[in-house]
């Protein structure tokens, strides 16, 4: 029996799947707390290199399958960015997955056992301005996420995937099999920040919200919306002291304030291109601003993808590129 590896690097985590290569199901998976952020702290990519070393030998010992079993890796990610293992150069968009597949580069390092590792490159998004080119944005990950979100959804015509996360991504898709054009906002990691350095630590929780609680991720939507995000923040404060608040409460009241921005862009991007809006990523961003989205935008075609669905998208992606590369194919 024969599998493909999958390794996707993000900023603070590395997840490492075993894809069986006849069913195409996945049949292991493994975590590891290591990113491109262990990189840039250190100068140096050993953490990150010995951490997917050890998380693909503890997938290789979990499934009691040998190195020589697995037909070639497809990693994906910050892991092709200059902290990575490989650096690969972003491909311009407007893009296919068979665009991404021809730009694969292939490299058998000692970290991954040698095995056969074709590295996905990411996409950026370019605009001339004054007879110049600017990046207007770039993405390592979410292109391929993408794909796959988009091969299990199987949605027709265009539309715009909203990818909630420590950087949320907008994705337009034009129904054809292309992805156009990206764009990023901070909103989670301003979240986090808002939460961990700020004086209102003293009143949210560490992991924010554990449950959606529509009214009060809509009355913080509201207060940015009348006040201003900086004064909304602030109501957060005094919603504590006051004494009748919950934490979790107040946690959704922290993310509509955030979300406003988000919210107010999708609005701006909807009104330009039209089409649906996919709303993927995890619980409670996913939720959180499926939720805000339908209220705010009652005239667009909101999809919200489950958390199964956001998965298999997840190893779906790498695998729909790698269909397009005639050597993996065979």
């Amino acid at each position: 029996m024969k599998y493909i590896m999958l390794v996707d690097s993000g900023t603070t985590n590395s997840r490492i799947r075993l894809i069986n290569q006849s069913s195409s199901a996945v049949e292991g998976s493994v975590k590891v707390e290591a990113g491109v952020r262990n990189t840039a702290m250190s100068g140096s990519n050993e953490e990150l290199k010995q951490a997917v070393k050890q998380g693909i030998e503890k997938l290789l010992k979990n499934n009691s399958i040998q190195k020589q079993d697995i037909q070639y890796i497809l990693a994906s990610g910050m892991i092709t960015s200059n902290l990575g293992l490989h650096e690969v150069a972003h491909q311009k968009a407007p893009a296919d997955s068979a665009k991404l597949a021809a730009a694969m580069e292939k490299r058998c390092l000692e970290e991954m056992f040698y095995i056969p590792c074709y590295f996905i490159p990411g996409l950026k998004s370019i605009e001339e301005i004054e007879g110049r080119p600017q990046v207007l944005d770039v993405m390592r990950g979410e292109e391929t996420e993408a794909f796959g979100l988009l091969d299990v959804m199987q949605l027709s015509g265009d539309g715009i995937l909203m990818l909630p996360g420590s950087h949320t991504k907008w994705i337009r898709a034009d129904g054809r099999g292309e992805l156009l054009w990206s764009s990023t906002s901070l909103s989670g990691e301003l979240l986090k920040a808002v939460q961990s350095r700020t004086i209102l630590s003293d009143s949210l929780p560490e992991g924010l919200i554990t449950e959606l609680d529509e009214r009060a991720l809509w009355k913080g939507f509201s207060a940015a919306e009348t006040m201003g995000v900086n004064r909304a923040l602030f109501q957060i404060r005094l919603q504590h002291l006051s004494g009748n608040t919950e934490e979790n409460e107040r946690a959704n009241f922290l993310t509509g304030v955030i979300f406003h921005s988000d919210i107010t862009a999708l609005k701006e991007m909807n009104h330009q291109h039209g089409g649906w809006v996919l709303v993927g990523g995890s619980f409670p961003l996913k939720d959180a601003a499926a939720s805000l989205i339908k209220r705010t935008l009652p005239e667009i075609e909101v999809i919200e993808a489950s958390s199964e669905q956001v998965e298999r998208g997840a190893w779906r992606g790498p695998l729909v590129i790698a269909e397009h590369k005639e050597e993996l194919s065979k």
